[in-house]
């Protein structure tokens, strides 16, 4: 089993019932408008999307938003989350014609996603990326774990996030609920952490340029957002 499908089969079993998946999806796409500033003309690609609460959120701000994710119970939940939005349409990258995709997203959005595939799944999906990509289309690889990133210091940062966004103890009751499955998990299936040098080396690789920004697009301030282009 990969990395991949190990924490898709995670997925399979959460139900997006927490609030903090509305609130940092409200909170990211904040800072997506802010830093990324995409228009109603704007195609957007949301991988990984989650429950679907990105693309509920940032779709009155582009014109198309396309959505996939790796596992099949986050898919259903998000696709009921945006079935009345006009602009709103569920891939199945699976079964994907990547003709039919080539050159075709002015923006990928890939949110707190890599840390959950391994190095090759990396490298492969950054080839196909740059294929989805339009002519002056951005890859927006964000919440990256570089060295340094994703340890427990950053349990208390969320809890202080979640204080400021009124759900302290919905994220603490959720929190020790969720903890032991969640280290289980990743006992069996560690996070890949990306060393900036690497990930700028295979996107050499895969044709494209890359852009650090000074700030990651969460409130997780430890992680990093790189901003890639067709070179």
């Amino acid at each position: 089993m990969t990395l991949q499908s190990t924490w898709s089969a995670y997925w399979e079993n959460i139900d997006d019932t927490q609030r903090v998946f509305r609130i940092e999806a409200r909170d990211y796409v904040a800072r997506v408008r802010r830093i990324l500033q995409p228009t109603r003309a704007t195609t957007v690609l949301d991988f990984g999307c989650g429950f679907g609460h990105t693309a509920r959120e940032l779709a009155p701000s582009v014109g198309n938003i396309a959505l996939w994710d790796a596992s099949s119970n986050v898919r259903r939940h998000a696709l009921e989350r945006v079935r009345d939005l006009g602009n709103a349409t569920m891939l199945d990258l699976q079964q994907a014609d990547e003709a039919a995709l080539r050159n075709r997203f002015d923006l990928i959005l890939v949110h707190s996603v890599l840390q959950y595939m391994s190095p090759d799944e990396v490298r492969s999906w950054l080839a196909r990326w740059r294929g989805m990509l339009s002519r002056d289309g951005r890859l927006v690889l964000s919440d990256l774990l570089v060295p340094g990133a994703g340890s427990f210091g950053e349990i208390p940062s969320y809890l202080m996030f979640a204080l400021r966004h009124g759900f302290f103890w919905d994220a603490f009751t959720a929190g020790v609920r969720e903890t032991a499955h969640y280290w289980s998990t990743r006992k069996s299936a560690p996070l890949t952490v990306l060393p900036r040098q690497v990930l700028e080396s295979w996107s050499t690789e895969a044709g494209l340029q890359l852009q650090w920004l000074d700030e990651n697009l969460s409130h997780r301030r430890s992680r990093a957002t790189a901003v890639l282009r067709v070179a």
